[in-house]
């Protein structure tokens, strides 16, 4: 077996969580973990991730609306680091990660990236209603910013 994409994430409590794929998109178990591994933070390949994350939703124990909410939230979370993460400088790694996992009583999707974080609009005019939308859709949401990038953490109760 040949390590493709290898990766570290940190929990919400701040234990790191360790992931390695051998091809992006990958299951890990019947329905258990799902991972991008490193992917470009690239709006085409946002379509194929919310693909791919839809059969894996639809595998779990979520019901039908959980797994639309799950999805949608899932795409402004990678739709944002597309749009805002790495700004108008050249990133280093323009890259993305999306980590989805069953455990126990809920589902859990992390999204990643080594760009920058913005700081949301106090007042948000079209645009920037992301963070809301996946407040709202989500039963927990946590953002966790560093100097080398962002996750953005939702949960869904089973």
């Amino acid at each position: 077996m040949r390590v493709l994409h290898s990766a570290t994430v940190v929990h919400a409590d701040g234990r790191p969580l360790t992931s390695t794929s051998i091809d992006p998109l990958t299951d890990a178990g019947p329905v258990g973990r799902l991972t991008t591994g490193w992917t470009a933070a690239s709006p085409a390949r946002l379509t194929r991730i919310r693909r791919r994350l839809l059969t894996w939703a639809t595998a779990t124990d979520l019901r039908s609306g959980q797994i639309d909410a799950l999805v949608l939230a899932s795409y402004e979370a990678l739709a944002n680091v597309v749009d805002h993460a790495y700004g108008t400088l050249p990133p280093l790694r323009p890259d993305l990660l999306l980590e989805a996992e069953v455990a126990g009583d809920h589902v859990t999707v992390a999204v990643s990236d080594h760009g920058r974080w913005e700081q949301p609009a106090a007042r948000p005019g079209a645009r920037g209603h992301g963070l809301i939308l996946m407040r709202k859709l989500s039963d927990d949401l946590s953002i966790r910013t560093t100097a080398t990038g962002t996750v953005v953490r939702m949960c869904w109760h089973l």
